[in-house]
């Protein structure tokens, strides 16, 4: 195989890789190879990729990628890495199917704080999202799926994308402020808004904690 042959199977999908990228380098996060992760508005797959090329399936490593749209990684038509499962519906009704993905995986899997009271979902260390959506809708998404996040003391991550899908500017700082607001209210710790050199004009990327062992949610 060719150079460049190489090159372009491997490009990633869409640019958004770059703004996953940069965020995780600002902020400091390390993807781990035996991560379970969350990509929530998935599709074309740039922040899937980016996670994917981190883990490995071997180690228990996986992200759901979860829209209804096509995923592509590693170039236009080929299969999905092992590490990868792709939930084709809304992120609305994706719950059970995270849950029954793990199981079927891990079996009876505990809570991410070790507890074992069988709950499957407790355990996703990443949480991401880059939806064409307002700051209000995706925040309302991230809190329905806070109860699978790990509580132990390496805890979990989120990284999320506010575009500003609002009537005007002032409305989007507005709904932005008001995101952050309830996920600290949830739990979160540390909200850290970057205006990434890969965002556009009209976004913004919060990185955020959730809190380790003994922090009260």
């Amino acid at each position: 195989e060719s150079i460049k042959t190489r090159r372009e199977r491997e490009a990633p999908p869409c640019r958004a890789f770059y703004k996953l990228q940069e965020a995780c380098l600002r902020a400091r996060v390390t993807v781990e190879r035996d991560w379970r992760c969350v990509d929530v508005g998935a599709s074309p797959g740039g922040w899937t990729h980016y996670i994917a090329r981190r883990l490995d399936a071997e180690r228990g490593g996986v992200v759901y990628a979860i829209d209804p749209g096509a995923i592509a990684i590693d170039g236009a038509g080929a299969s999905l890495p092992a590490c990868v499962t792709h939930l084709a519906m809304r992120a609305e009704d994706a719950s059970d199917a995270v849950d029954d993905d793990l199981r079927r995986r891990f079996g009876s899997v505990g809570r991410g704080d070790g507890s074992g009271d069988g709950s499957a979902g407790a355990n996703i260390r990443l949480l991401v999202c880059d939806a064409n959506a307002p700051p209000r809708d995706v925040v309302e998404i991230l809190l329905s799926l806070t109860g699978k996040l790990a509580t132990d003391e390496k805890g979990a991550t989120l990284v999320t994308t506010f575009k500003n899908f609002c009537r005007g500017y002032g409305e989007w700082e507005r709904q932005i402020e008001e995101a952050v607001a309830s996920l600290e209210a949830r739990g979160f710790r540390d909200p850290r808004l970057f205006h990434l050199f890969s965002n556009c004009a009209q976004e913004k990327t919060l990185v955020m904690r959730y809190p380790r062992a003994g922090v009260s949610t």
